[in-house]
């Protein structure tokens, strides 16, 4: 399932580092894109399921025959939180649940309760572990015991982002700082540099794992208002409230 990732991974890294002559880096990247890939193939698969449900008595279903070829995707709905349907539908953080006709794509499913068995859990674990092995390995020659070290404060990382509920992004960049404290003690080489491909593998994670199907082709569309407000506070306080009146006044008649 995730293996064209790790293909195109593979062959990215056969131009940049003689594998050859460290074959343990192939090895780490390989875990580490499969697992990945298993992950965001699976989560995409579980977003897309939620077109199929329907609502019937009061709860929503997920008949096989409302998926035709499409029945590997329904098993991954047995990891769903179940929801009622009542007036004012909501999921488990008690926002309402947006619904398009009979299904639930505005449904954030994978936002809040994830199962730890669930299998892009499981995925990604693997790659939080695999991923800080490669990234020590790129940083540099690594023993056994450094490379056991590595897959264990990245597992535990990928771990502490994977159950927490509230505040991912922060949970996420206070696993990167415990790590990276990791790293540091344990004097190894150019420890935050070997951070980066957690980084970016719990990134996506985390991203994709807060949308709904109706927002994953769109997965920056909520931040751009909040990043827009902080670009226009910023330049306020740089150019002065009095500058920043004369411009916004001056947008306001061009406007007309």
């Amino acid at each position: 399932m995730g293996a064209g990732y790790a293909i195109r991974g593979f062959t990215g890294l056969a131009l940049a580092v003689d594998i050859t002559k460290r074959p343990a880096i192939a090895v780490a990247l390989v875990v580490a894109l499969t697992a990945f890939g298993t992950a965001f193939v699976t989560i995409t698969w579980t977003l897309e399921a939620t077109v199929f449900g329907s609502w019937k008595y009061g709860r929503l279903i997920w008949p096989a025959q409302s998926a035709p070829g499409r029945q590997h995707i329904l098993t991954l709905v047995r990891w769903l939180p179940d929801i009622s349907d009542t007036l004012d539908t909501r999921d488990l953080r008690g926002h309402r649940v947006p619904q398009s006709g009979n299904n639930v794509t505005g449904w954030r499913a994978l936002h809040d309760r994830r199962p730890l068995n669930a299998p892009y859990n499981l995925a990604i674990l693997v790659a939080g572990a695999a991923s800080t092995v490669l990234g020590r390995l790129l940083a540099g020659p690594a023993d056994v015991a450094s490379g056991l070290l590595a897959a264990m404060a990245g597992g535990a990382a990928a771990l502490t982002v994977v159950v927490a509920r509230y505040a991912r992004i922060l949970v996420m960049t206070a696993a990167v700082l415990g790590v990276g404290a990791v790293t540091q003690a344990s004097n190894f080489p150019r420890p935050w540099l070997m951070n980066i491909p957690w980084v970016a593998i719990m990134g996506v994670y985390v991203i994709f794992t807060a949308q709904s199907w109706s927002t994953l082709k769109h997965p920056f569309a909520d931040l751009l208002p909040v990043m827009r407000t902080f670009g226009m506070r910023l330049m306020r306080l740089f150019v002065g409230k009095a500058s920043w009146d004369r411009l916004q006044q001056a947008a306001h008649e061009t406007s007309r």
